[in-house]
């Protein structure tokens, strides 16, 4: 009898142990770059249209009355590049206050062409009449513009400003936020034309700003400093660094919670504790293991990340840059410190003895049948 109702004990207790991992991939994108070229200069845009087939190499645009205007044929192309179509688009500058312009060649022409707006994307046509060509506009491809805000240093207030874009037109746009589940909310998105080739980040209030950027939707410019009217940063091309950085330094929150810190506030412990959103977060963006490693301070949070989860019932470890979780049951309550947890462990405890005492009672009631 004695050992039936150890193995029945055994049992019990063998029904509150648990294994917990879970690995899944990041994602990543990629889309088109545009050409950069030099900054506009004061009071002026940029138009653009691509050239018929046998206009040659060489294309002007003449404009007219605004605060200038030019001498036929016109201004020469500041810059070209091919679009979502595989056309050659050239890029003109312009003042911004003319009212009308003229594309050729020096020999044909479109008909004149009024200027409503800065996103004008003309093209000229394939049907070349003795002295002119059809036109219209083409319908620009759209890319991602991708912004991260290391130490939310803008507070949320990330804008984007483009000298030319068909939606930018007034400029100054607010930034959306990311939707990256388990990281924090400083990443930040925008989805812009391919004519969108030329921008600074600022804040809303223009209070400080970049200087001229490139966007890239293959990268994130990452904000690392903000000093009075200047905003400080640079591209990083590894989107699982990036994240990485994020993770170490705001799921783990080593900028915000000092390593000599050894308070216990229970902000850790839970469902919705720091603990559980930085272990999602390790395990949902998954390929930033091979890259936490080369970000500052990651040895620290790895060992805060290891007291966050004794003080969560689980033991954590690091395989290298590999996470290994293990539940486990606290046989002393001394181990949590007291509080609710003593309690979840004081209760599983209780209901553990209960279960082997039924097993003994139930082993003893057919003995003496």
């Amino acid at each position: 009898m004695k050992k039936r109702f150890l193995a029945t004990s055994i049992l019990a207790l063998a029904l509150g142990f648990g294994v917990a991992a879970g690995l899944s991939l990041a994602s990543n994108e990629s889309s088109t770059t545009v050409k950069e070229v030099e900054a506009i200069g004061s009071g002026n845009i940029y138009v653009r249209c691509t050239r018929p087939t046998g206009w040659g190499d060489t294309l002007k645009c003449h404009y007219w009355g605004g605060s200038s205007s030019s001498t036929w044929p016109g201004a020469n192309a500041v810059t070209t590049y091919d679009n979502s179509l595989g056309q050659t688009v050239f890029v003109f500058e312009i003042p911004s206050n003319s009212t009308g312009l003229i594309f050729n060649n020096g020999n044909w022409k479109t008909d004149d062409l009024s200027l409503n707006n800065t996103g004008n994307a003309w093209y000229l046509g394939t049907k070349i009449y003795e002295d002119s060509s059809d036109y219209g506009t083409w319908t620009p491809s759209t890319y991602t513009v991708k912004v991260y805000d290391s130490a939310n240093y803008l507070g949320g207030e990330v804008y984007l400003y483009s000298f030319r874009g068909s939606n930018c037109n007034s400029g100054h746009i607010k930034m959306d936020h990311e939707n990256l589940d388990y990281l924090s909310d400083y990443f930040y998105t925008l989805q812009v034309d391919e004519l969108y080739s030329n921008m600074i980040v600022t804040t809303g209030s223009w209070s400080a700003q970049t200087s001229d950027l490139m966007p890239d939707s293959d990268k994130y410019f990452v904000i690392t400093n903000k000093n009075e009217s200047t905003i400080s940063g640079s591209y990083y091309d590894n989107t699982d660094y990036v994240y990485a950085m994020d993770w170490v330094n705001h799921e783990m929150h080593m900028q915000d919670i000092p390593t000599s810190n050894t308070s216990d506030t229970g902000a850790c412990r839970g469902s919705n504790g720091y603990y559980q959103k930085a272990k999602n977060a390790y395990q949902t963006y998954s390929d930033i293991k091979d890259q936490v490693q080369y970000v500052q301070g990651y040895q620290d949070a790895f060992a805060r990340f290891s007291d966050w989860a004794t003080a969560n019932g689980e033991t954590a470890s690091f395989s290298g840059t590999t996470l290994v979780i293990n539940s486990k049951i606290y046989l002393l309550p001394t181990e949590v410190g007291g509080g609710a947890e003593t309690a979840s462990v004081v209760v599983v405890a209780s209901i553990l003895s209960f279960a082997a005492v039924g097993g003994y009672f139930v082993l003893r009631k057919k003995k003496l049948k």
